[in-house]
């Protein structure tokens, strides 16, 4: 999703999306797992607070697996600031993020709504937040000096898909994003990568 189209949605957002989207954009999180997260917000707000390089996230997991999602340290401040926000959106945790809401699966729609009205829709989905972190998520692995395809197994992880999953990772989150020159880490027996239009 391009940073234009974001700010603008931004400026059409209500106070509690923006925190939504802000912290999809931050952790990288799914729809339902931001619908369920209310739960884990005070755990999340006092392990950012005390300087902590992860946050454990359980409620939510997709299949019932918790994982641990790695946040930079460049990034750490903003997620501390996504974290309480939204802990002020949901009352210290005890009300849910997505308002009038009466179950997750009315939350996630609700949201999904919600966003289509700001213009987060069709080619800029809100998946399209979870590639943003990604994209991030990955650069900032090999500025720490991890390898390409390591970098990919640590991301993987952090979207919750399991570090096995890296060449669908990279196939379905950065393909579009990452230079040719990111790229060449992972051609194939010598053949050049290949590198989908935008």
């Amino acid at each position: 999703m391009p940073d234009d189209v974001l700010s603008l949605a931004l400026m059409l957002a209500s106070r509690a999306i923006r925190a939504c989207i802000a912290l999809i954009e931050v952790l990288g999180l799914r729809q339902n797992e931001l619908v369920e997260c209310r739960d884990s917000l005070v755990d999340w707000e006092r392990a950012l607070r005390i300087g902590g390089p992860s946050i454990e996230l359980i409620a939510g997991a997709k299949g019932g697996r918790p994982r641990v999602i790695f946040i930079l340290a460049e990034h750490r401040a903003a997620a501390y600031l996504a974290v309480v926000e939204m802990l002020a959106i949901t009352d210290g945790g005890k009300g849910h993020p997505i308002r009038e809401a009466t179950s997750g699966g009315a939350a996630v729609d609700k949201f999904s709504k919600e966003l289509a009205k700001i213009g987060i829709k069709g080619e800029y989905s809100c998946h399209s937040l979870r590639r943003r972190f990604a994209l991030r998520q990955y650069r900032g692995y090999l500025y720490l000096g991890y390898q390409p395809r390591i970098a990919l197994k640590r991301l993987a992880l952090d979207l919750g898909h399991g570090e096995k999953r890296g060449r669908w990772v990279l196939n379905n989150y950065l393909i579009n994003a990452l230079t040719e020159e990111e790229m060449s880490p992972f051609a194939r027996r010598g053949r050049p990568p290949k590198v989908k239009s935008s």
